[in-house]
């Protein structure tokens, strides 16, 4: 075998080599990528889907705290359908309307007389729709997210029932 036979098959075997790693490599980039967009889709709907949960638990925890006589109620409030909280601190009385609407679920909070303007609700989550119903003392709830997931949520109100 003279040198320069040696010199192409060791070139060939060079570049056989190469090719391999770089194919490799690029396989190995793909699978990253394809895992980081895994990760970060799970990791929002981690996000959202505790933002709700949480948001449910608030809802839950207002009713349940103003859970007297007259103290919830489902309202038509300004176009919206919405559940009032009455809450009494001082002797004066105040109001927690929780309502949906343009893919968000607000709270807004005021003095009973006073009327603010519905820009200045608190945006509590992103959803796309709240059912909400009142009957024989079981309030009902049903969230429904943007991924198209219906959360419900049902409290007994027990001051309606004494």
């Amino acid at each position: 075998m003279n040198t320069e036979q040696v010199k192409a098959k060791h070139s060939i075997s060079s570049l056989f080599i190469f090719l391999l790693i770089a194919i490799y490599t690029v396989f190995v980039l793909l699978l990253v990528l394809i895992s980081v967009g895994a990760y970060r889709n799970r990791a929002d709907d981690a996000r959202n889907t505790a933002q709700i949960r949480t948001s449910l638990g608030y809802i839950a925890n207002k009713v349940r705290a103003a859970d007297q006589v007259g103290g919830v109620s489902i309202v038509e409030w300004q176009g919206f359908e919405a559940l009032l909280i009455r809450e009494w601190h001082d002797g004066a009385e105040y109001h927690t309307r929780i309502y949906a609407t343009n893919g968000g679920l607000y709270e807004h909070f005021v003095f009973a007389g006073d009327e603010l303007a519905l820009e200045k609700s608190l945006r509590i989550a992103d959803i796309a729709a709240l059912d909400m119903q009142k009957e024989n003392g079981l309030l009902s709830l049903l969230l429904h997210t943007e991924t198209g997931q219906a959360l419900p949520l049902h409290i007994r109100l027990h001051a309606s029932i004494r």
